[in-house]
């Protein structure tokens, strides 16, 4: 009503912003008593509409009763105000409209999935209501089994009671199952406090033979391990990380939740947001990846990640893109393996050997992780070497040793604004012909920085805007396949 949160607030919003409002109901909420929209907001308007209609706006905001329902009797009575984590009790308001969360998370696994558990070991991940006591309860894995089933919703992941977090989520921290703690997730780790392997690694696979099961490994949900580079067997080596946790702000979220809502006709996005999903009927969510890598094509499957000058990591001769290379290896890997009858690697008798139990537990945590390497590229490569060269395995790819770059790579140009210089930093990690042009924001050509073949490596270039005017410029830089386009601020 102060006109100070929103230039759009008006009479149609009344509707979820109060209290009890509900046309066909006699319920003692805000449309029951006297109320009439102003004309203008202002700073002061809602101290105003407090004196001018005080009975409905006792029943202004978003209270108790908006979510539990009437209340007027529940003291000393049987008819407690109802407590619920169903998401139709979010979606009450948030669903339609400006937001549309509800509807993509019904197509999300977090809705769908078949695996909720009312089990004391497992409603910690298995449950919305077992992750919900697991917060409250200081991160204590609950002692006794659960009475319903829950899915994952709304209220599992945000506290409708505190702001203390942002988005109010219930937290913002997490540490891995062998006690490291993950920095720098941001938002997106809270998804990590489920994500994450179950087992400390390293004691879980020195007393293999007391964890000889068909379910040996990780359970099924290492990412947070993997994304940290973190939890895995080394085999005594140092084993690299990419840099996805430090270049993504907001670690999985910012992937898993991009791009929007809705597209420019007004339809829900069904990829990204809340559905975190990553890909769509077979089409993937490439659109999530183009900010830092450009357009290297409608697949994931078409991300090459280079080693030492090579994307070819599983040495067969083709260097095809990064999760066909993982696969590549971890067939390698699993043809050293224990294996069943049915041809999948087992680790379910006395006969299987420290080593072998190390490297299998590598091999499911790339396996369960399920992105094929993308979360951390020169981590997953690192753990599958390491593992394969345990086994009497070689693996002819190493690392680089002089840091060579793994990615193309166009960063945001510094200082930004500028005047009336500035540098552009760029990576290749093959020899390519590389031209980087800025454009007005017209469109037009402007300056040509960079055009020819370069090795592999990291380069600067300097812009130079003197006789140029103030504005937004773009620059755009093309190698072999890649394409990027960043934008610039020319401040005079």
């Amino acid at each position: 009503m102060n006109g100070t949160l929103s230039n759009h607030y008006g009479p149609n919003c009344i509707g979820c912003h109060t209290t009890g409002n509900d046309a066909n109901a006699d319920n003692n909420g805000f449309d029951d008593f006297g109320f009439v929209f102003p004309d203008t907001l202002f700073p002061g308007q809602y101290d105003n509409m407090v004196a001018q209609y005080p009975d409905a706006m006792m029943r202004a905001r978003i209270q108790c009763e908006s979510c539990h329902g009437p209340g007027s009797m529940h003291v000393g009575a049987a008819n407690v105000m109802s407590v619920t984590l169903a998401a139709e009790n979010c979606a009450i308001c948030h669903d339609g409209g400006h937001h549309v969360y509800p509807a993509q998370w019904r197509v999300s696994n977090h809705a769908t999935m078949s695996t909720v558990q009312t089990r004391a070991g497992c409603v910690q991940c298995h449950n919305g209501a077992g992750f919900v006591n697991y917060i409250k309860n200081g991160k204590t894995p609950a002692t006794q089994d659960l009475t319903e089933k829950v899915s994952i919703t709304c209220a599992t992941c945000h506290d409708p009671h505190s702001v203390q977090n942002n988005h109010q989520l219930r937290t913002m921290d997490v540490t891995l199952t062998n006690g490291e703690e993950v920095t720098g997730a941001g938002n997106g780790a809270i998804c990590m406090n489920c994500h994450k392997a179950r087992q400390n690694a390293v004691e879980y696979t020195n007393n293999y033979l007391k964890n000889l099961s068909t379910h040996y490994g990780p359970h099924h949900g290492p990412q947070a391990d993997i994304l940290s580079g973190k939890n895995a067997i080394t085999f005594g080596q140092d084993i690299e990380s990419s840099g996805h946790l430090a270049a993504t702000v907001d670690a999985c979220v910012r992937c898993h939740m991009s791009p929007g809502t809705t597209d420019p006709d007004g339809n829900v996005i069904l990829v990204g947001s809340h559905s975190f999903r990553m890909s769509e009927d077979g089409v993937d969510n490439v659109a999530a990846c183009a900010d830092c890598h450009g357009n290297f094509g409608p697949n994931f499957s078409d991300k090459k990640c280079y080693i030492n000058n090579t994307a070819d990591l599983d040495g067969n001769g083709v260097a095809n893109g990064l999760q066909i290379e993982i696969e590549g290896l971890l067939e390698q890997l699993k043809e050293r393996l224990p294996q069943d009858a049915d041809g999948n690697v087992s680790i379910t008798d006395s006969s299987v050997t420290l080593t072998q139990a190390q490297a299998a537990y590598n091999y499911f945590m790339v396996e369960d992780d399920r992105s094929m390497g993308v979360h951390n590229p020169r981590f997953v490569f690192g753990i599958l070497k390491a593992s394969i060269e345990a086994l009497g395995g070689v693996v002819a790819v190493d690392y680089a040793k002089d840091n060579m770059p793994e990615d193309f790579v166009l960063s945001q140009n510094y200082p930004n604004p500028f005047n009336p210089t500035t540098t552009i930093q760029y990576q290749i990690p093959e020899g390519s012909n590389v031209k980087v042009v800025i454009y007005d924001a017209l469109g037009k050509q402007v300056a040509v920085l960079v055009n020819g073949y370069q090795n592999a490596g990291t380069y600067t270039t300097n812009f130079n805007a003197s006789n140029l005017a103030s504005g937004i410029y773009f620059y755009r830089m093309e190698a072999g396949s890649f394409v990027k386009v960043n934008k610039m601020l020319l401040l005079k």
